[in-house]
């Protein structure tokens, strides 16, 4: 009788842990079986945590994240050598569409793949201009989404273990846009400009 008290106590002190900082080693561990549910039990986590995007100065010069060879033979050139990474030009901002071409009378933007590494599980990405806060949306619509998710899963991965995720990034102004990356274990910024 007293071992099961000892046990139930030892997971109540456990549950009540701090939450481990962004950036660290997580141990959050996603439920097993069904993977959509194990998923969405990642992105939840993800969506908790804080944005820490830097602010820029106006007129500041925008620090643009370096470009790193292609993992994979199926992509082109990318920004960044995390595990997430958006397939750009790094020589060229990023150019805007008009609004009308989004059938939007505020949402601009561009196509923009991202790549995502074998192993990463699920992502989570959002962001804003660095300079006056302006926020990014992504994909179709009128009122486009305040997120980007990336889920491989039952997707088949390209040549060199990499997945893509084509989509849109929306936007309403040229800048410095600077995007937090989160996955189970890291969080990371990439930023690029958008003219």
């Amino acid at each position: 009788m007293k071992r099961g008290l000892i046990l139930v106590l030892g997971v109540s002190l456990a549950a009540c842990s701090p939450s481990t900082p962004v950036g660290a080693p997580s141990t959050d561990v996603a439920p097993t079986g069904d993977p959509r549910a194990g998923a969405e039990a990642t992105i939840g986590m993800l969506r908790n945590r804080p944005i820490t995007l830097p602010s820029l100065p106006v007129g500041g010069a925008c620090p643009i994240t370096t470009s790193s060879s292609a993992p994979s033979t199926d992509l082109g050139p990318m920004l960044g050598d995390g595990s997430v990474r958006p397939v750009i030009d790094p020589q060229s901002p990023v150019g805007i569409a008009p609004p009308a071409n989004f059938d939007s009378e505020v949402w601009g933007g561009n196509k923009l793949l991202w790549a995502l590494s074998d192993g990463a599980g699920v992502a989570l990405i959002r962001g804003r201009e660095l300079r006056s806060s302006v926020e990014v949306r992504f994909d179709g619509g009128v009122m486009p989404a305040a997120e980007k998710v990336l889920d491989p899963t039952g997707k088949t991965a390209l040549n060199g273990g990499w997945f893509d995720f084509p989509g849109y990034v929306r936007l309403r102004q040229p800048g410095c846009y600077g995007f937090q990356v989160e996955i189970a274990n890291e969080s990371f910024v990439i930023v690029i400009s958008a003219a």
